[in-house]
């Protein structure tokens, strides 16, 4: 586990009289301020964190006031003297003061207090402007692509203002985010060039503590395991006709760190091109390669038991149990096993990041549908009875096509958060399908996976 780093390297022992002769000192993004030595975190640069040592033992507390007004806390878990808290969702361009104290069973005493300075965001991180308002307030995490590859994972706020982010190595794509049921972050890099796809998979916590980083071979998605460890989707290439032909496994890494393959998509399935997006050229080679498959979600059922696997070129949902590698299901595309209703209500060439037991949330992308307009759908479905139902859809506001990526999550109180990938656009909706707020980023950004999250502090 890697801990919160920064320009401050030298811990800064107590002193007495903590109130008087406090001296801000400004210095390679770093403040020392009486025992208090305060940075803002290389890799995070919305997070600060603050140290100070030495003295009686008590519950550390820093508060600052946020831009809008509202008065922002962060607490120590016990009683100590060496004290490490982390300020988060401290916004860019901003200067905000830190205040420092100590909790001795429920009187506080002055530490200190510290100001820093909040760097500009980077051009990765684009403008966005929002219109309406969430109810519920709360952030919404998504990643950014680039046209020049220059990608990040951001947490905005409901003004549209990055609360948080990590920009990427360049030429590294974010191509999926979550947030655990602990509050830590998972998101995978990767060159994303179709073959090249050795990737990365970083946990971390948005106290910018980074848990792990993982090279794994040819990984671009994935979700952590119970108990530890990571699912991912790992590419697998031959030759086939006058090219190379692509198409996806499921691989889990245990917490030791081995690896065991759960499902090769080959395994089950021969060859076949359904649509002409699968054969393409690549310009700069004149190599030609068959996508034949472009497995997008990898989603762990609620019991864990198994792996749901959104085929993108077959149309098509699979249901995998875990410890055989056995496929359970077909849902949808030319092997589907459900019957659908009302009848034609298929997705296509669709994303999904959300699927329950009998409940299922797709970007349906209808790329070949006539005409290509896309949809946020939510169908039910019977497993057993062999049968699916689309119980809600809203299409793309403009009638467009997102030819990629987009996303469906659920809102609080049966709302729907949507992220339109290719028109960089992010849209909460509420129960009956009303706009209720809409972030949009410029041209040339590209809003990913979206999550509604109620905090930044974790659960």
């Amino acid at each position: 586990m890697r801990e919160p780093t920064g320009p401050c390297s030298a811990r800064v022992g107590f002193t007495h009289g903590w109130i008087a002769g406090i001296a801000a000192l400004l210095a390679a993004g770093c403040q020392e301020a009486g025992p208090v030595v305060a940075w803002v975190d290389e890799a995070f640069p919305t997070v600060v964190h603050v140290n100070w040592s030495g003295g009686p033992e008590g519950v550390g507390v820093v508060r600052w006031v946020d831009p809008d007004g509202h008065p922002r806390e962060v607490h120590g878990n016990e009683a100590v003297s060496d004290h490490h808290l982390s300020a988060v969702g401290l916004l860019p361009g901003t200067a905000p003061l830190l205040e420092v104290s100590l909790d001795r069973d429920g009187s506080e005493d002055e530490v200190g207090s510290v100001t820093l300075e909040i760097p500009i965001a980077p051009a990765a991180i684009p403008d966005a402007h929002v219109q309406g308002v969430l109810p519920d307030g709360g952030y919404v995490l998504t990643h950014v692509l680039t046209l020049d590859r220059k990608d990040a994972v951001v947490i905005w706020d409901t003004q549209g203002r990055p609360a948080w982010y990590h920009v990427t190595v360049e030429g590294q794509r974010v191509l999926n985010s979550l947030v655990a049921g602990d509050g830590t972050l998972w998101f995978t890099t990767n060159a994303a060039d179709y073959l090249s796809t050795n990737g990365y998979v970083h946990h971390v916590s948005l106290d910018g503590t980074t848990h792990e980083v993982w090279p794994l071979d040819r990984a671009y998605s994935g979700a952590p395991l119970p108990g530890g460890g990571f699912g991912y989707l790992a590419k697998y290439d031959a030759p086939w006709k006058d090219g190379t032909l692509i198409w996806e496994a499921i691989w889990e890494m245990a917490p030791d760190g081995s690896t065991r393959e759960v499902f090769d998509f080959a395994d089950w399935f021969e060859p076949e091109i359904f649509c002409a997006c699968c054969r393409m050229e690549v310009e700069a080679t004149g190599q030609v390669i068959y996508d034949w498959t472009h497995a997008n979600g990898l989603v762990l059922s609620e019991d864990a038991s198994a792996w749901y696997l959104m085929v993108r070129h077959y149309d098509a949902l699979l249901k995998i149990d875990r410890a055989s590698g056995q496929l359970l299901w077909v849902m949808g595309g030319p092997y589907g096993e459900f019957s659908f209703a009302p009848p034609g209500s298929e997705f296509m060439h669709a994303h999904t990041s959300t699927v329950e037991d009998d409940r299922l949330l797709v970007m349906d992308n209808g790329n070949h549908r006539n005409p290509p307009i896309s949809r946020a759908a939510v169908y039910t479905y019977d497993a057993e009875a062999r049968t699916a139902d689309l119980v809600r859809f809203i299409m793309e506001p403009n009638g467009d096509l997102i030819s990629l990526l987009g996303d469906v999550k659920d809102l609080p109180d049966g709302g729907l958060l949507v992220s339109w990938t290719t028109k960089g656009r992010i849209d909460a909706y509420d129960d009956t399908n009303r706009l209720l707020w809409r972030l949009q980023t410029p041209l040339g950004a590209s809003t990913g996976r979206a999550t509604w999250l109620p905090s930044l502090d974790a659960p």
